[in-house]
């Protein structure tokens, strides 16, 4: 159940394709012939538009440079010949399938000016959280459009990443975000484009298969609530000063235990909700006495993470208050191996990593980080 090209297509598209690569200053004539046997292969060729838009774009530079005229000579860009490489390399496994799969999961996405949510109805789950940096001047830009798109692929990747094989519907409120997945990315927008890419690119290398639906947005009421409002004053970030002094003390942890994608100071980190580029979900359901752990634990969770450190026998670095008269002290202190780094208060010494407020009691909390171990029987 799928469609295929005959071989003589096949040999004829990707002639074009070479010889396109060969000349060094195509004709745009000779650029738009190629791309219109290009786009006649999509039928049979489902990721095909994934590979075509550099091409395109450069056919419409050239043309508004050369005012309209089919026949002047155009430069292709590095993009549109790794494209035309593609084809040449591909076209003959290529297909399409008739019939898809029953869909696996149902995702719903939204995004706003401050933030992303997601949530999928097959897990039961949900999450979401505020921009960083970077996407925070895309939001600044009104590109709502590649928000849209962004917080797709955000939600894609906190539920999806290990998955293969699998069928997606994903819904989101945005007409234009909705055009771009369907048609594999666009030409109006270079933002829009590149991200509708980079999500089917995602897609091709899990084979997972994404339909796309528009639903109303005052039908998607869940994921636009999780773009909106956040719990995040439990996410304090220790500043890069104080943890490079803890780390050249005692060494690089080789994981962050309580992080997210806004605040991890290390590269692998498991978060509380799931999270695009986090490890793991929930660092009390995996066994800590496999990682060279670093922890820097909402203060309320001390005593918790205290016992958990006992019961897998672990040993890596716990960031605490310095609050000696908390019932939880002496035992920290039982487990504490060598002598503490101690880090005096300052502020911005604890910031929200979305908005670099300080921690509202800065001036009262000194830090201290011990490198700590469950196996009380240790020398």
């Amino acid at each position: 159940m799928s469609i295929t090209l005959p071989s003589d297509k096949v040999n004829e598209v990707k002639k074009c394709c070479s010889d396109l690569l060969q000349t060094n200053l195509p004709s745009i004539r000779a650029v738009s012939r190629t791309i219109g046997k290009i786009v006649a292969t999509f039928p049979a060729v489902q990721y095909g538009p994934l590979f075509y838009r550099a091409l395109e774009s450069d056919k419409i530079v050239a043309l508004k440079i050369n005012k309209g005229h089919f026949d002047r000579p155009m430069q292709l860009s590095q993009a549109a010949r790794y494209d035309l490489e593609w084809w040449i390399a591909n076209l003959h496994i290529v297909y399409s399938s008739i019939l898809r799969k029953e869909l696996d999961l149902e995702l719903y996405s939204d995004a706003s000016g401050s933030g992303w949510g997601a949530k999928c109805m097959e897990l039961n789950s949900s999450t979401g959280g505020r921009w960083n940096a970077e996407e925070l001047v895309k939001a600044k830009n009104n590109e709502i459009n590649y928000l849209e798109l962004l917080a797709a692929f955000l939600g894609l990747k906190s539920f999806c990443t290990s998955m293969k094989n699998v069928h997606i519907l994903l819904r989101i409120d945005n007409v234009t975000a909705v055009t771009y997945l369907q048609h594999m990315g666009g030409t109006r927008s270079c933002s829009c484009n590149e991200i509708a890419n980079t999500i089917w690119k995602w897609c091709l290398e899990r084979n997972i298969w994404l339909s796309i639906s528009y639903i109303p947005g005052k039908l998607n009421v869940e994921a636009d609530k999780l773009s909106r409002k956040f719990n995040d004053r439990t996410e304090w970030t220790l500043d890069k000063q104080a943890f490079n002094q803890i780390t050249h003390y005692f060494g690089s942890p080789d994981i962050d235990l309580f992080a997210s994608r806004l605040n991890n100071q290390l590269p692998r980190y498991v978060s509380w909700l799931p999270d695009p580029s986090a490890f793991s979900v929930d660092a009390f359901s995996l066994n800590w006495a496999k990682f060279n752990f670093y922890a820097f634990p909402p203060f309320c969770l001390i005593p918790s993470c205290l016992q958990k450190i006992l019961n897998d026998k672990a040993t890596g670095l716990l960031v605490v208050p310095n609050w000696p008269s908390q019932s939880w002290f002496p035992l920290l202190h039982i487990m504490t191996v060598g002598k503490p780094v101690e880090i005096k208060r300052r502020k911005g010494l604890l910031t929200l990593p979305f908005s670099n407020v300080t921690h509202p009691f800065w001036d009262r909390i000194d830090l201290l980080c011990c490198r700590i171990s469950g196996n009380l029987s240790r020398d």
